[in-house]
């Protein structure tokens, strides 16, 4: 579990991102749209982080799924995951279909929200 030891030595977020790219562990995505982000995956295409800027002018410019975009995602779902966006549109998260995953319903997810708050 090399991305668990890269965890355990990291100070920051942003140390943890240099150790996952110094060690390859993760295939490096960059989107270039009006608000540029970084998605990095693991060999099992799990997203372990992501990475942008956001600045005034994005906030509350985000957008829900396209409803076009929301059966190819829904594709991959169980019976009761509810799709959830990797860049929240509070943020200013798009409704392309790569930014949307489907997350198990019972999901603990009070310490994103809890993060997403402070920023907002």
């Amino acid at each position: 579990m090399l991305v668990k030891s890269v965890t355990e030595k990291s100070t920051s977020s942003a140390a943890f991102i240099c150790g996952v790219l110094k060690y390859c562990i993760a295939k490096k995505t960059v989107i270039e749209r009006s608000q540029p982000y970084q998605y990095g995956f693991d060999d099992a295409a799990r997203l372990i982080y992501l990475r942008t800027v956001v600045r005034f002018q994005n906030l509350d410019t985000g957008s829900d799924i396209e409803e076009k975009r929301k059966s190819k995602v829904e594709f991959y779902s169980q019976p009761g995951d509810k799709l959830h966006d990797n860049l929240p549109k509070k943020l200013g998260g798009s409704s392309l279909m790569g930014n949307w995953f489907p997350l198990k319903s019972n999901t603990n997810i009070k310490e994103w929200e809890s993060a997403l708050e402070k920023v907002m």
